[in-house]
C-alpha cells in the first residue's frame, strides 16, 4: 500500500528517533525538527503520544487503538498558507471522532474528522471547513469517539482564487463531435475545477451557479445523452442551447452513486441538429462529470425479426428463462445495458412458453420491476387457461429485483404457460421454477467438522454449524454457507455465553429475507430475528439489536424464514457501559448556531436517539414519538422555509417547537415515504421566528432518520416588483364566472401554494397537497350529481371540494388513486349544487397534478308531478328520522397500504342519503388492527375494540359527501377489517 517510513526517512531523522515496544509489530517513530503540513505525514511520525502503540503490518505503519483521550502531538507546525481542510487516512469499524487542536491537547479546537466504519480497508476522511489558522503552531489530534487506526494525516492548504481559469481556454477545441465521447474538462469551466484522480480527469463540484459551455457541436439528431458522472446526493443538470436562457435539451436527474462513477442514458426533451453552443448548467446538488455522448435515435425496423428463430422448442424451468426468449403478445423486448427484458407486461397482453417440461413446483423466482403494485398471473394453455399461480408483486420504484413466490399447485408433466398481468404494469428480466428439496445427504459430512464449543465473542464461520437444507460453498478464499430459506437451519452447540446485546453478521441476500437465531431449536425462544435488504450480490456486516440478552452455555439455531440467504460469519458483542460515550457529545454541541447555514443533525443534543454513519453520512437515526433533537441558542432573524434532508420507510410528522417538549409548536414537517432513501425538501413556515430560540425537532408520526437542516429568510422582493410583468398574466387568465358544465381547465382558477406547468401540450395546476387550493368564484350551478376531474398521482391522494373557501363545507371529497404519473379522468359523487358557488379544491392527503374539471347534472327532471299528495301532514311528526341516516344509511369504506412490518389505513364515512348526518361513531377490531397513531379523529379502547368518535369539525356529514380518517399501525395486517358503524 505504501513505502516502510522507518527505512526511507531514518537517513534525515535518526537522531531524534524513539523505539515503541519490542514485539514483531513494533516500529520506530520519529519527531522532525520542523513540519510541512501540506504533504502526508506519517501519525507515528511525532513529538509525543499518550494511550497508543504504533504497529506494522505488511508495508503499512500506524498507531493502533487510537481511542477517547489518546492524543498524539506534532511540534512546530508551519501553516504559512493557511488551511482549508485537514485530512486522515485511517481504520475503524464504527463512527468515530477526532479534534484537531492546536498549542495543547485543551487548545483552541480547529475542527473536528468524522470517519465512519471502513470495513477493514483504510479509508481517507476530511474535516470540512475549519477555522483560520496562520504561523507556527504545536498540532494535537484528540480522539473523542471511537477507536481508529491511524495511519497518516495531511492538510490542504487555503487557495488563491486569481489564475485557475485562464489554463482552461487554451485546451477548449474548436469544435466537437458530439457522438464520439467528450471528456468534460475540455469545455469552458465556470465555478467548477477540473481534478485528476489515478487516470480519470473530471470537472469537480459542479452545482449551483456552475457550467460548462462547448461551442460549435455538430449535431445531427439526438434521443438519448450517455453521461459518466458521480453525486453526491440527489442532484440535477440541465443541458441547454445557447446559455442560461436557452432552450432546455436534456434534464438529468441523478441519484447518489456512493462516490463511484458511473454511466448512464437519458432521454433528450427535444432532438436537436446543426452546429451549436452548448451548456451543461449545476440545477440542485454537486455533481462530478467525467464525460459525456450524444445518442442518434436508431430505426427499430430490424431488431423485430430475430424474435421468431430465439424462441426455444422446448424450456427447462429449473434453469433461469429470459423473459424475451418466449413468444410477446402486444409487448416488446428492449435492452438497458446488458439487460434485455420483456416491457409493459399489463391488462392485455403476455409473454408465453411452449412445452416447459415441469417435474414438481415448489418456487417460482422472477426478477422484475414496477412502479406500484401488479399482479401476474401464471396460466396454462392460454388467455382462457387454468392460473397455476398468481405473482403478486409490490412497487420496486423502477429498480430490476428478484424475489421468490410459493406454488401450492402441482405442476409436472409438458405445459405450455403464459405470464399475463391482471393489476399494474410489469418489465419481466427472467424467470425459474424451484422444485422442493429433499434434504437426506448434506447433513453427512458437515459432522466431523463440527467443534465441541464456539466462543460467540470471536467471529463463528457460519460453515462451522451443522447444516440442514442448505450447503458449504467457497469462492475465492470465503467459504460460505449458501441457499438458507424457509425450512433451513444452521445448528451451534455449546455456545459459551456471557450476555449479549447485538449480534454482528455478514451475509449477502437476495431481496428481503429474514433469519431467526433461536435457542434449542424450532420451537426454542428467539434471541434475535435479523431483517436483511437486497445487497445486490455483495457481502455485507452489518449489526442487529438482540430480543433478549442470553447467558450460559447454550445451543442455538440460525433459522431461514423468508427469502434466501448467504451467510459467511456472526458474532455477539456484549453490552458496553455507556458512560464514556455520553461525554464526547458535549463538546460538539456549539454554544449557538447559524441556522441559515447547513445544521448537521447530529451536532444537536439528543435524547433517546443515536448519530450513525454510513459511508460518509452522520446522521441522527430512529427519531420517533418520545424522543427528540435539541439545539440552543439558534440565532433566527426571519423563517419562510425550512429544508431538512432525511429519510423514512413510511410517512411521519415531525414538530418543530420553541423551548422543548411542550413547547409551541412553529411548524410542523408531513415527510413523504422516501423509501430508506435519504433526500432534501423544503417546507413553508407561516409563523414568525425571531431572535435566539431553543428549538427541538420530535416525532408525531412515523420514525425518520435526520442528516441535516437549514432555515431560509424570504427575501426582499424589491427589485422584482419594477417589471411587475409576472404577476399582470394571471389576473385576466380568472374568468369572472364559472360553466362548471363545460370542462374548467385547473389553472384558471386562484392558485394558493401551488403553481401552473406545462408539459407539451398539456397546462395543469402541480403540486396540490395539505395546504394547498385552487378557488373559483361565481361557478353557476343548475343542480350537480357528478364531479369528474382529469388529474395524475404517484400514490393514493385525496382533494376536497368546498362550498365558500378552504373552511367551507365540503361538498365532494375525491379519493384518488396513483396513476403512475399518467394523466387519468375519474368521476366522484357531489353534493346538488344550485345558484352562484364560490368553489375551492383543496388538498388534503398526498400530492396531486390537476389538468381540468367538469359537472354533470342529475337527469330526472320527471317528477315534479309528485307533490300532488298535500293531503299528508301528519307525517312531519317524522322528523326525527333525519338523524338515523347515520348509522343505517351511511357506509364504511377503507383502503389498507401495506409493507410488511407496518401499514397505514385510510377510512371514510360515507352519507349517500340526502340529509345531513349528525355525529356518528365507529367500532374496529383490535384482532385485525394495531393502531399506533391517528389522525382527524378521536380514538378510545373499549373491550376488543377500538372506538373511533370525530372531532368537532368533521362531526357533521353533508349529503352526498363524507368524513375521512387514518391511522398508523405496526406489525402485519390482513385483506380485511371487522368493523361496527354506529
Amino acid at each position: 500500500m505504501k513505502r516502510r517510513l522507518a527505512a526511507l526517512l531514518s537517513g534525515v531523522l535518526l537522531s531524534s528517533a524513539v523505539i515503541i515496544g519490542v514485539d514483531s509489530t513494533a516500529v520506530t517513530t520519529f519527531a522532525a525538527p520542523k513540519k510541512n503540513p501540506y504533504g502526508i505525514a506519517q501519525a507515528e511520525i511525532n513529538f509525543g503520544m499518550s494511550g497508543v502503540e504504533a504497529k506494522t503490518e505488511g508495508d503499512v505503519q500506524y498507531l493502533s487503538s487510537f481511542e477517547q483521550d489518546d492524543y498524539i502531538l506534532i511540534k512546530d507546525v508551519d501553516f504559512s498558507k493557511g488551511v482549508d481542510k485537514f485530512y486522515i487516512n485511517g481504520r475503524t469499524g464504527g463512527a468515530a471522532l477526532v479534534d484537531v487542536r492546536i498549542d495543547s491537547v485543551d487548545g483552541e479546537s480547529l475542527g473536528l474528522v468524522r470517519l465512519g466504519n471502513t470495513k477493514g480497508a483504510f479509508k481517507e476522511f476530511n474535516s470540512g471547513n475549519i477555522k483560520e489558522v496562520s504561523g507556527k503552531h504545536d498540532l494535537y489530534f484528540v480522539g473523542k469517539i471511537g477507536n481508529i487506526d491511524f495511519d497518516y494525516w495531511r492538510a490542504t492548504p487555503l487557495e488563491s482564487t486569481e489564475t485557475p481559469e485562464q489554463p482552461t481556454q487554451p485546451e477548449t477545441p474548436a469544435s466537437y463531435n458530439p457522438y464520439e465521447t467528450v471528456q468534460a474538462e475540455n469545455g469552458a469551466v465556470a465555478n467548477a475545477e477540473a481534478k485528476t484522480e489515478g487516470d480519470v480527469t473530471y470537472v469537480a463540484g459542479i452545482k449551483k451557479g456552475s457550467s460548462i459551455t462547448y461551442k460549435n457541436v455538430e449535431f445531427d439528431g439526438a434521443d438519448t445523452f450517455t453521461l459518466t458522472y458521480k453525486a453526491s446526493g440527489m442532484s440535477v443538470v440541465e443541458v441547454k442551447e445557447n446559455g442560461v436562457a436557452g432552450k432546455v435539451i436534456a434534464s438529468f436527474k441523478l441519484a447518489d452513486t456512493n462516490g463511484q462513477f458511473v454511466t448512464k442514458d437519458f432521454k433528450v426533451k427535444e432532438s436537436v441538429s446543426g452546429a451549436k453552443t452548448i451548456v451543461f448548467f449545476g440545477e440542485k446538488g454537486e455533481v462530478d462529470i467525467d464525460s459525456w455522448k450524444a445518442n442518434k435515435a436508431t430505426t427499430p425496423d430490424q431488431p423485430d425479426q430475430p424474435t421468431q428463430p430465439e424462441t426455444p422448442a422446448s424450456y427447462n424451468p429449473y434453469e433461469t428463462v429470459e423473459a424475451e426468449t418466449g413468444t410477446l403478445a402486444n409487448v416488446e423486448a428492449k435492452t438497458e445495458g446488458n439487460v434485455t427484458y420483456v416491457a409493459g407486461i399489463k391488462k392485455g397482453n403476455l409473454v408465453g412458453y411452449k412445452n416447459v417440461q415441469f417435474d414438481g413446483v415448489d418456487t417460482i423466482t422472477v426478477t422484475y420491476r414496477t412502479n406500484g403494485p401488479a399482479w401476474l398471473d401464471v396460466k396454462e394453455g392460454g388467455v382462457a387457461g387454468k392460473t397455476l399461480t398468481t405473482l403478486r408483486l409490490s412497487n420496486t420504484n423502477g429498480q430490476f429485483v428478484t424475489k421468490d413466490f410459493k406454488v401450492t399447485t402441482e405442476i409436472t408433466g409438458a405445459k405450455d404457460i403464459t405470464f399475463q398481468a391482471q393489476v399494474g404494469e410489469v418489465d419481466l428480466d427472467s424467470w425459474k421454477a424451484s422444485k422442493a428439496t429433499t434434504p437426506e445427504q448434506p447433513d453427512q459430512p458437515t459432522q466431523p467438522e463440527l467443534p465441541s464449543s464456539y466462543n460467540p465473542y470471536e467471529t463463528v464461520q457460519a460453515e462451522n454449524g451443522a447444516v440442514a437444507n442448505a450447503e458449504a460453498k467457497t469462492e475465492g478464499n470465503v467459504t460460505y454457507v449458501a441457499g438458507i430459506k424457509k425450512g433451513s437451519s444452521i445448528t451451534y452447540k455449546n455456545v459459551e455465553f456471557d450476555g449479549a446485546d447485538t449480534f454482528t453478521l455478514t451475509y449477502k441476500a437476495s431481496g428481503m429475507s429474514v433469519v431467526e437465531v433461536k435457542e434449542n431449536g424450532v420451537a426454542g425462544k428467539v434471541i434475535a430475528s435479523f431483517k436483511l435488504a437486497d445487497t445486490n450480490g455483495q457481502f455485507v456486516t452489518k449489526d442487529f439489536k438482540v430480543k433478549e440478552s442470553v447467558s450460559g452455555a447454550k445451543t442455538i439455531v440460525f433459522f431461514g424464514e423468508k427469502g434466501e440467504v448467504d451467510i459467511d460469519s456472526w458474532k455477539a458483542n456484549k453490552a458496553t457501559t455507556p458512560d464514556q460515550p455520553d461525554q464526547p457529545t458535549q463538546p460538539e454541541t456549539p454554544a449557538s448556531y447559524n441556522p441559515y447555514e447547513t445544521v448537521e443533525a447530529e451536532t444537536g443534543t439528543l435524547a433517546n436517539v443515536e448519530a450513525k454513519t454510513e459511508g460518509n453520512v452522520t446522521y441522527v437515526a430512529g427519531i420517533k414519538k418520545g424522543n427528540l433533537v435539541g439545539y440552543k441558542n439558534v440565532q433566527f432573524d426571519g423563517v419562510d422555509t425550512i429544508t431538512v434532508t432525511y429519510r423514512t420507510n413510511g410517512p411521519a410528522w415531525l414538530d418543530v417547537k420553541e423551548g422543548g417538549v411542550a413547547g409551541k409548536t412553529l411548524t410542523t414537517l408531513r415527510l413523504s415515504n422516501t423509501n430508506g432513501q435519504f433526500v432534501t425538501k423544503d417546507f413553508k413556515v407561516t409563523t414568525e421566528i425571531t431572535g435566539a430560540k431553543d428549538i427541538t425537532f420530535q416525532a408525531q408520526v412515523g420514525e425518520v432518520d435526520l442528516d441535516s437542516w437549514k432555515a431560509s429568510k424570504a427575501t426582499t422582493p424589491e427589485q422584482p416588483d419594477q417589471p411587475e410583468q409576472p404577476d399582470q398574466p394571471t389576473q385576466p387568465e380568472i374568468p369572472s364566472s364559472y360553466n362548471p358544465y363545460d370542462v374548467v381547465q385547473a389553472e384558471t382558477g386562484a392558485l394558493a401554494n401551488v403553481e401552473a406547468k406545462t408539459e407539451g401540450d398539456v397546462t395543469y395546476v402541480a403540486g396540490i397537497k395539505n395546504g394547498s387550493s385552487i378557488t373559483y368564484k361565481n361557478v353557476e350551478f343548475d343542480g350537480a350529481n357528478k364531479f369528474a376531474i382529469t388529474y395524475r398521482s404517484n400514490a393514493a391522494g385525496w382533494l376536497e371540494v368546498k362550498e365558500g373557501g378552504v373552511d367551507g363545507n365540503t361538498v365532494a371529497t375525491l379519493r384518488l388513486t396513483g396513476t403512475s404519473g399518467q394523466f387519468v379522468t375519474k368521476e366522484f359523487t357531489v353534493a346538488d349544487l344550485k345558484g352562484a358557488k364560490d368553489i375551492t379544491i383543496t388538498g388534503r392527503v398526498g400530492e396531486v397534478d390537476l389538468d381540468s374539471w367538469q359537472v354533470t347534472k342529475p337527469e330526472q327532471p320527471d317528477q315534479p308531478e309528485q307533490p300532488d299528495q298535500p293531503d299528508q301532514p301528519e307525517q312531519p311528526d317524522q322528523p326525527e328520522q333525519p338523524d338515523q341516516p347515520s348509522p343505517s344509511d351511511a357506509t364504511f369504506e377503507y383502503q389498507i397500504n401495506s409493507w410488511g412490518t407496518g401499514y397505514t389505513v385510510n377510512f371514510a364515512v360515507v352519507n349517500k342519503t340526502d340529509k345531513n348526518i349528525e355525529g356518528w361513531k365507529v367500532k374496529i377490531s383490535k384482532k385485525d388492527v394495531k393502531i399506533d397513531s391517528s389522525w382527524c379523529v378521536n380514538v378510545a379502547e373499549e373491550g376488543d375494540y377500538y372506538v373511533i368518535t370525530p372531532l368537532d369539525w368533521n362531526r357533521t356529514i353533508y349529503t352526498n359527501s363524507s368524513a375521512q380518517f387514518g391511522i398508523i399501525g405496526s406489525g402485519s395486517i390482513g385483506d380485511s377489517i371487522e368493523y361496527i358503524l354506529e
